[in-house]
């Protein structure tokens, strides 16, 4: 039942965040950077800083934000 649910909520739900969006202001950008960098230094998780679903905060999630707002042209 958990899994099910779960798997529903993952695949079904409507989510309109953007990948690398952090604050969820709509915007993937310099602040998103900055909120990835305090996670990191205060050895905190939040699983949408999570880029690469490793379980761990750190530079390489820093870098996928970066490549997410150097391909947007911003």
């Amino acid at each position: 039942q958990f899994t099910s649910e779960f798997m529903y909520d993952q695949v079904c739900a409507e989510n309109n965040s953007l990948l690398g969006d952090i604050n969820w202001d709509g915007e993937v950008n310099v602040i998103d950077i900055l909120i990835t960098v305090n996670l990191i230094l205060d050895i905190e998780y939040d699983v949408y800083a999570d880029l690469n679903a490793d379980n761990q905060i750190n530079v390489l999630d820093i870098l996928l934000i970066v490549n997410i707002i150097l391909e947007s042209g911003v």
